[in-house]
């Protein structure tokens, strides 16, 4: 878990609603996903503090990566049980980030099947700030 800065309260956070419809992994962002999602602009940092995923169908494991010139970094894993909603935190968006992606980089999501069967489609919410501080 990140220990950066805390929300200010003149900032607001901006929301990437998303759906990952397969085991496809995929960049997302305030504009979309794939090709259109806009990574962690330069000398920013990308600080998300809540997160929502439900899942429609069997068990899937959701991983979040940073994705920084090519190279993968897991930043969590979450099994989703079927029809499962979960959060993080659990309480609701908190006043610390849960995650801290660097300048440059892409917040990236994918999923997996549980126990040999087919990964169903998720859909994920993620509140961000982005603020100055490159690194």
């Amino acid at each position: 878990m990140a220990e950066d800065p805390q929300i200010i309260g003149e900032d607001q956070l901006k929301t990437i609603p998303v759906f990952i419809p397969d085991s496809t992994i995929l960049s997302v962002g305030e504009g979309g996903t794939g090709a259109n999602a806009e990574g962690v602009p330069a000398d920013h940092q990308r600080y998300i503090y809540f997160a929502k995923m439900w899942n429609l169908g069997a068990a899937t494991i959701a991983s979040i990566y940073e994705s920084l010139a090519g190279v993968l970094q897991l930043k969590d894993q979450q099994l989703l049980t079927q029809n499962q909603t979960q959060q993080i935190p659990s309480a609701g968006p908190s006043d610390l980030p849960v995650y801290r992606f660097r300048s440059s980089s892409f917040v990236r999501i994918q999923l997996s099947g549980v126990g040999g069967v087919t990964a169903s489609g998720v859909g994920v919410t993620l509140e961000f700030l982005d603020r100055p501080g490159g690194a």
